[in-house]
């Protein structure tokens, strides 16, 4: 879902905010370096927090995200700050890989690792397709912030299943 949101956000800010083709670019430009700068935060998360509050911690920067998006009448500069907090939520892959070495028996975290890698390649190829048609679609509705909602809805069951996890 993530990838979905990153790659519709351009043109949400386009369609909803008028954002000229650069001020998208730069939109997305932006993701890039607020990427770099969580995967520098990340050790400083993960010595602080344990393994199931760092992927709760992820997963709701990604809910924040995509509810901040989704406020009407919104400010165009709240994209900006949207990506930084989807940025940080990388996190939470990060320690779900490490989570599944720790967890499975060594004869089996590669095929779990493998497992995660495929879902993470399928969402990221099927994620822009299907959240950019619901990105569409609620473009030309009465709440064009609709599709955020959904994102917002998928992440905050992902923070309940997050906090069920063993510590």
């Amino acid at each position: 879902a993530k990838a979905g949101f990153v790659y519709s956000l351009g043109l949400y800010a386009q369609e909803r905010y008028n954002f000229s083709t650069g001020a998208s670019a730069w939109l997305q430009t932006t993701y890039g370096v607020f990427t770099v700068l969580g995967q520098v935060a990340i050790p400083l998360i993960l010595t602080r927090l344990s393994k199931r509050n760092s992927i709760a911690f992820g997963v709701s920067t990604g809910c924040i995200a995509g509810a901040v998006t989704a406020i009407p009448g919104a400010p165009g500069w709240v994209l900006f700050v949207t990506e930084g907090f989807l940025a940080v939520g990388y996190v939470a892959f990060t320690v779900c890989c490490g989570v599944a070495s720790e967890v499975c028996p060594p004869e089996a975290a590669g095929e779990a690792t493998a497992v995660m890698n495929i879902g993470l390649a399928i969402t990221g190829a099927l994620g822009p397709i299907v959240f950019g048609l619901l990105v569409t679609v609620f473009l030309h509705t009465a709440y064009p912030g609709g599709a955020f909602l959904i994102f917002t809805a998928i992440m905050m069951i992902a923070v309940a299943l997050a906090f069920r996890l063993p510590s």
